[in-house]
């Protein structure tokens, strides 16, 4: 799926470098109407076998300052290779306007052309659809969904602090779901997720809301990654938590709550800040 991003222009420029197997792909990402140089945009090399549809993230890579990355990669005979470029920070998917926009290059073996690449406007979405995913839940309308394995809408709800209690008490059910929230602009999706890392994993997201400031302003939570799931040190490919790290998030998550709320009012928001997975050995994927 291509993601977007909003006013935005593709520079690329592709060179050879050590033979024609090896690539270097030198992106400048900028605002389209000022052509100002936009930093910490995501930059992903794609690579797809010709028989098959999907695309598979082979690296990423974030702009600097100056609105450049560069990439460089073997290319393989067999294989297609793409650069999708997208603003690092969170964006609905769809918006009454409008307005959102796409950008993908497709590369060549031994390519040197410099491609600008305009970004085009997607149309607004149905009423109806636009209606359906930003539904209005309740608290307990979200937890039966996501109980019931019976989650389907498109963005997060509308959570607020008051919320937490609810959810940590959630927090420490190990029940395996293959429908539950993620982040909509990513790929990374693992067929299961345990539940309370789910209702944990929205815990987070109203954290770093809270802390942003801008509970009263989001119409849905920013995903605080890109699916529920945990992973350590060593990563976590597979997108498995076993049942005893979701009790260790858990009680994490209990003791950071608890030193939020029974601390002074001046030290609150330096408690929120406080991550609260920092000393169990795991962290959002």
């Amino acid at each position: 799926m291509i993601r977007p991003f909003s006013y935005a222009l593709l520079l690329l420029t592709v060179c050879c470098a050590c033979g024609p197997e090896s690539q270097v792909v030198t992106i400048v990402v900028q605002d389209h109407l000022s052509e100002r140089p936009l930093d910490s945009t995501r930059v992903d090399l794609l690579a797809s076998a010709p028989d098959d549809q999907s695309e598979t993230i082979i690296s990423t890579h974030y702009t600097n300052a100056s609105g450049m990355a560069v990439v460089h990669y073997t290319r393989e005979e067999a294989m297609r290779y793409s650069i999708r470029s997208d603003r690092r920070f969170y964006q609905p998917i769809v918006n009454e306007e409008g307005d959102q926009y796409l950008s993908i290059s497709v590369l060549g073996s031994g390519d040197s052309l410099y491609l600008v690449h305009k970004l085009a406007k997607i149309e607004a979405p149905d009423p109806g659809f636009l209606s359906e995913i930003r539904k209005d839940l309740s608290l307990e309308e979200m937890l039966s969904a996501l109980t019931g394995n019976q989650w389907n809408f498109a963005l997060l709800p509308h959570l607020k602090w008051k919320d937490i209690p609810a959810l940590l008490a959630l927090g420490g059910d190990t029940t395996l779901i293959t429908h539950y929230p993620a982040h909509p602009t990513s790929s990374y999706r693992p067929r299961h997720a345990r539940v309370g890392l789910v209702a944990l994993w929205l815990v987070e997201a109203i954290r770093k809301t809270e802390m942003m400031g801008t509970s009263d302003e989001l119409q849905n939570l920013v995903p605080p990654s890109r699916a529920p799931v945990l992973g350590t040190s060593q990563g976590n490919p597979s997108g498995k938590n076993s049942a005893e790290q979701v009790k260790r998030a858990q009680s994490a998550y209990q003791t950071w709550y608890h030193t939020v709320e029974t601390a002074p009012r001046n030290r609150r928001i330096n408690e929120m800040r406080n991550i609260p997975l920092r000393n169990e050995g795991m962290s959002w994927m």
